[in-house]
């Protein structure tokens, strides 16, 4: 899942947001998970009953290396083109990382979310995605 193109885009963003190195592979992770999830519910249709009312059930994301995510994972991989599900994610990551933005900007004076808002914009644009 282009993860080298993902990891360039939030880096963009984490050098502009000034974000600590501490703080910028929890948010990767997080992001990554956050991602799996959110592609795993878009192919929600795909599933079986048993499996929706099972993911509807869970609390928290599930582990990536629960057993029955795994099933579930390798399916949907048998299923689908790395380049298909690479097209799936794009919005779903343009979604995470305008919420990312907007919470980390949500402190911010318009006087200094303005230029980053506008590089966010650029990045959203950019070529990064193709």
């Amino acid at each position: 899942m282009t993860k080298g193109r993902y990891t360039t885009v939030l880096t963009k963003l984490f050098d502009v947001l000034d974000v600590p190195e501490s703080e910028r592979q929890i948010t990767l992770e997080s992001i990554k998970v956050k991602l799996g999830s959110d592609l795993l519910r878009s192919l929600a249709g795909e599933l079986t009953e048993e499996e929706r009312l099972w993911l509807r059930k869970q609390k928290t994301e599930p582990a990536a290396d629960d057993p029955y995510i795994l099933e579930i994972r390798k399916r949907i991989f048998d299923n689908h083109t790395p380049e298909d599900l690479q097209a799936r994610t794009v919005p779903l990551f343009k979604k995470l990382l305008a919420g990312y933005a907007a919470f980390k900007m949500s402190d911010l004076s318009a006087e200094k979310r303005y230029p980053l808002e506008k590089i966010i914009k650029q990045l959203e644009n950019s070529n990064l995605w193709n």
